[in-house]
């Protein structure tokens, strides 16, 4: 009897540690990536940016409208993680920028091969912007000259901030499904050749 006693009451004592649905709680995206070390959680951004291009693979192949749209909508939620404006892009060692061969003005990242979709960066200037782009958003004449007078093949070593585009898919970027391409619209901080 007193051991059914004692049972009674550490009973209540347990059952407020333990989750309600009996498992160990999860921690949240956000949580986690405030623990890993900073080479993770570049990681984890990349592998974001891999499954939302993953999605719209898949929602440009489904035949299944509905379901291509409801992928297309969580790409764009995991991108706008991704790509929220004032986020900076910047090189390495192994990672550096060329211009996209037909673009105007768009750099590709030379290190990373031609995907479906591609990602695309779209700078603007006060001569070559589109409508949505504010003007303190405008890459300065100076460094738009210097991408200019160098050629396709050249590599950069760059600063990049995302920028706010008013008309796109998300706060920063635009998809195109017919030439499956995303555009993320940044401002050029700094960049010089190789």
């Amino acid at each position: 009897m007193r051991r059914f006693l004692l049972l009674l009451l550490l009973l209540p004592a347990a059952c407020s540690i333990a989750p309600k649905n009996g498992r160990a709680p999860e921690l949240e995206a956000d949580d986690r990536a405030s623990v890993l070390p900073r080479e993770e959680r570049r990681g984890a951004r990349d592998d974001t940016l891999a499954h939302a291009l993953d999605l719209l693979a898949k929602s440009a192949a489904d035949s299944c409208a509905v379901c291509a749209r409801e992928s297309r909508a969580k790409a764009f939620r995991l991108l706008d993680e991704r790509f929220p404006p004032g986020r900076i892009v910047k090189t390495d060692g192994e990672c550096r920028f060329r211009i996209d061969p037909g673009g105007e003005n768009e750099l590709v990242l030379a290190s990373c091969p031609d995907g479906d979709p591609r990602v695309i960066y779209r700078f603007h200037t006060a001569e070559n912007h589109l409508a949505g782009i504010s003007e303190p958003d405008w890459t300065e004449a100076t460094i738009a000259d210097r991408l200019r007078s160098a050629s396709e093949a050249t590599l950069f070593q760059g600063t990049l901030e995302v920028v706010r585009f008013a008309y796109g898919d998300g706060p920063t970027f635009l998809y195109r499904p017919s030439i499956r391409r995303l555009q993320v619209h940044v401002k050029i901080l700094e960049i010089a050749p190789e």
